[in-house]
C-alpha cells in the first residue's frame, strides 16, 4: 500500500513540472554567425562649411555680370581683372584665376568698369539718373559709404538684400558686424566680403615702429606686444604709458616739433576712432532690430560723453601726440603723403595710426614695423574694435533697377565671395594671397602678425551714423573738437545735437518707409 501510494505521489509531481515547463517560452536557436558582435553606429562628421556652402554648377546663359564702382577710384584695389600680360603680383593672379573660374562655372562675364572721369563721388547722382529712368546699368554698385549711404538708402534707390534667397550670410566669408552695425530696423542695404581686399584696407588700426621698440628695449619692461594684444592687456592707458616713454626733443628747443621724436602721430579723428574702440556706438539696435539714437538713454550718454570727453583730454590735447590732417593723397601716381608719412619713414614715432592702405606703400622703409589693433578702452571689453572708414570704404549694393535679376545677381555675389576663400581646383585664393601680398608691404612677416591681421579683420567695426550722417555727432566730435584740440564745450554741443537726433532719425526711417524698393 505504501509502495502504491509513493508511485502515485511520483506520477504526480512529474505531470506538475511538466505542465510548469510547457508554459515557458524557450529562447530561439542560435544562429551560426551570433558569435559575431554588431558594428557600433558612427554619427557622420559635420559638413565643412566649404561643403555646406559649395555653389551649385549651372548655366546662367551668357549673363553679364556688371560691377560699378565711382569715378575716380581705382578698381584694381578690389576687382581686379586684367588680362595675362597686364597682372602685376599674386594678388592680382589670384583675382584673375577666380573671375576665369567662375566664368566658366556659370557661363556668365563678369564686368568690372567705373564711371568716366577723375572726380569722385558721382555714384549718387548717376544712381538718381538711373533710377528715375529706370534703367537697369549695374548688378553691383560700390562707392565711398559716406557719399552713397545718405542719399541712395532713404531714397529707395538700393534694395535690401536681406530679402535674398542666395546668401549664406552666416558664413565667414561675408563680413558679419557690418550685418549688425549698418542694419536699418531689419533691413540690409550693404554687404562687405571677401570679393574684395578695400574694405579690410580702410581700417584703422595702430602700426609701431619695430627698430624703437627694441632701441628701447620695451620688450623688457612691458613684454610682448602680441601677448599684450591676445591677453587682452592691450589698452589705451598701457598705449599712452607707452607714448610718455618715447617722446623725445631731438633739436633741444625745449618743445616738440617736425624735427623731434614722438610717442605716436595721428590723424584728426583719433579720439572718435578711439571711442568706437571702446565698443561705442551712436545708434543701438533693439532685439527687434529696430534703430533707435543710444544717446537718448540718459545713461548711455553720460558714459559715452565720458569716453569722448577722456580720449579728447588724453589724446588729442597730449603735446606728446602729434595730431594732424588725413594724407595729402593715399591714391594716384604721386602717392605723396602728408608730414606724418614722412616722419614715420624716418623713424620719428613709435606709434601711427593711419588706415592699412596708407602704410601698403611702405615697401620702402628703413626698418620693419607691425601692427595691432585699436586699443581696448579697457580691459574688461568683449573684443576689440577696429573701425573701416565710411570715408573710404566701398560696401556692395544693388541697385534697385536691378529687382527683376536679383535673384541671379546675389548668386552670384555669393560665389564670388565663396571662391574668393575656397578653391576648387587648386588655385590659391584671393584670401590665401591677400597675406602674401601684405607680406611683400612689411605687414606680415610671420604667424603672430598674420594672426593680428586676422583678428583686425574679424573684429572690424562700422558706424551707421558716421556713413549717413543722421545726427550729426560723429562728425562733430571727430572734427570740430579733435582738430582744434579742445574740450570746451563738447557738453552743449552734444546736448544740443542729442536734442534733435530723434527728430532726425524719425525722418530718415519716414523716408526709407515709404521709398523702400523691395
Amino acid at each position: 500500500m505504501k509502495r502504491l501510494i509513493c508511485l502515485l505521489l511520483l506520477a504526480g509531481m512529474l505531470v506538475s513540472v511538466l505542465v510548469g515547463c510547457g508554459g515557458k517560452t524557450q529562447p530561439p536557436a542560435q544562429s551560426d554567425d551570433s558569435a559575431t558582435e554588431t558594428e557600433p553606429t558612427t554619427t557622420p562628421p559635420e559638413p565643412t562649411e566649404q561643403e555646406l556652402y559649395h555653389p551649385k554648377k549651372e548655366d546662367l546663359d551668357g549673363y553679364n555680370f556688371r560691377m560699378l564702382l565711382d569715378a575716380g577710384l581705382d578698381k584694381d584695389w578690389c576687382f581686379t581683372f586684367r588680362e595675362d600680360e597686364l597682372r602685376r603680383d599674386e594678388l592680382d593672379d589670384a583675382f584673375y584665376a577666380r573671375n576665369i573660374y567662375l566664368e566658366d562655372y556659370y557661363n556668365i562675364t563678369i564686368s568690372v568698369a567705373a564711371l568716366p572721369g577723375n572726380d569722385q563721388y558721382q555714384m549718387a547722382q548717376y544712381l538718381t539718373t538711373m533710377t528715375n529712368g529706370g534703367t537697369d546699368f549695374a548688378d553691383t554698385i560700390h562707392a565711398v559709404a559716406q557719399h552713397i549711404m545718405p542719399n541712395a538708402i532713404p531714397a529707395g534707390h538700393v534694395l535690401d538684400l536681406n530679402q535674398s534667397r542666395m546668401v549664406n550670410f552666416d558664413a565667414s566669408y561675408w563680413d558679419q558686424r557690418i550685418q549688425q552695425e549698418y542694419a536699418v530696423n531689419g533691413k540690409l542695404y550693404t554687404l562687405e566680403g571677401d570679393y574684395n581686399v578695400y574694405d579690410e584696407l580702410c581700417t584703422f588700426a595702430v602700426f609701431y615702429n619695430s627698430y624703437l621698440w627694441n632701441l628701447y628695449e620695451y620688450t623688457d619692461k612691458y613684454g610682448s606686444l602680441y601677448d599684450l594684444v591676445t591677453n587682452h592687456k592691450w589698452t589705451l592707458d598701457l598705449m599712452l604709458e607707452m607714448i610718455m616713454d618715447t617722446s623725445q626733443d631731438n633739436d633741444h628747443d625745449n618743445q616738440l616739433g617736425t624735427a623731434d621724436r614722438w610717442g605716436m602721430i595721428s590723424e584728426v579723428p583719433i579720439p572718435y576712432i578711439l571711442y568706437l574702440g571702446s565698443g561705442g556706438s551712436i545708434f543701438s539696435h533693439g532685439e527687434d532690430g529696430a534703430l533707435s539714437i543710444l544717446f537718448s538713454d540718459s545713461t548711455n550718454y553720460r558714459k559715452a560723453y565720458n569716453i569722448f570727453e577722456d580720449t579728447l583730454k588724453r589724446v588729442s590735447m597730449n603735446e606728446e601726440v602729434l595730431l594732424i590732417d588725413a594724407p595729402v593723397s593715399v591714391g594716384g601716381l604721386g602717392k605723396q603723403f602728408g608730414t606724418a608719412f614722412g616722419m614715420w619713414m624716418n623713424d620719428q614715432a613709435l606709434f601711427y595710426t593711419p588706415t592699412v592702405l596708407t602704410v601698403t606703400y611702405l615697401q620702402d622703409m628703413k626698418h620693419e614695423m607691425g601692427i595691432l589693433p585699436i586699443p581696448l578702452y579697457t580691459d574688461d571689453q568683449e573684443s576689440y574694435y577696429s573701425w573701416t572708414s565710411a570715408q573710404s570704404h566701398l560696401p556692395l549694393m544693388v541697385p534697385r533697377t536691378a529687382l527683376s535679376h536679383f535673384d541671379t545677381t546675389m548668386k552670384i555675389a555669393e560665389a564670388l565671395c565663396y571662391f574668393s576663400k575656397y578653391s576648387d581646383n587648386g588655385s590659391p585664393t584671393v584670401l590665401e594671397q591677400e597675406y602674401g601680398w601684405f607680406t611683400t608691404r612689411k605687414l606680415c612677416h610671420n604667424a603672430k602678425d598674420r594672426s593680428i591681421l586676422e583678428m583686425i579683420f574679424a573684429e572690424r567695426t562700422y558706424d551707421l551714423d558716421f556713413a549717413m550722417q543722421i545726427s550729426g555727432i560723429s562728425a562733430s566730435v571727430t572734427y570740430e573738437f579733435s582738430y582744434n584740440r579742445k574740450v570746451s564745450g563738447l557738453s552743449s554741443t552734444l546736448a544740443s545735437l542729442r536734442g534733435t537726433a530723434d527728430a532726425k532719425l524719425a525722418k530718415f526711417l519716414k523716408d526709407l518707409q515709404e521709398n523702400a524698393a523691395n
